[in-house]
C-alpha cells in the first residue's frame, strides 16, 4: 500500500488537522481524509478517517463545485510548526455555510 499527502486542512485549533491522502495498492486507488489530533507527548495522531473510492471522489468536486468562491475563506498559514513531511503540502479550508 503506497500513500502521497496531497493536502492538509486546519482544523477548528492548532492540535487539530485533516490529511487528505491518496491511497493506491492492490489493484485499488483511492482517497482517504484523517482526522489527526497532536498531543506533546506523541505527536499527530489519527482519530478517524474516512477511504473514499474514485467514484466518491468525483461526486465530492462535484458537490465542491457548486459552492460560490466568493464566500469561501482563505486558508489558514497555522499549520505551521507541527507538520513534519518532506512533502509540500496545500492548505485549503472550507467554511461552513448557512442555508437561506
Amino acid at each position: 500500500m503506497d500513500e502521497t499527502i496531497l493536502s492538509v486542512l486546519q482544523g477548528d485549533n492548532e492540535s487539530s488537522r485533516v490529511v487528505v491522502v491518496h491511497r493506491r495498492g492492490f489493484g485499488v486507488s483511492g482517497l482517504v481524509l484523517r482526522r489527526e489530533s497532536y498531543s506533546e507527548a506523541i505527536g499527530w495522531f489519527e482519530q478517524s478517517s474516512i477511504e473514499m473510492s474514485p467514484d466518491q471522489v468525483g461526486q465530492l468536486k462535484q458537490a465542491l463545485g457548486m459552492v460560490p468562491m466568493s464566500k469561501a475563506k482563505p486558508a489558514r498559514s497555522a499549520v505551521g510548526r507541527r507538520f513534519e513531511s518532506g512533502q509540500h503540502s496545500m492548505l485549503i479550508h472550507l467554511a461552513a455555510q448557512n442555508a437561506g
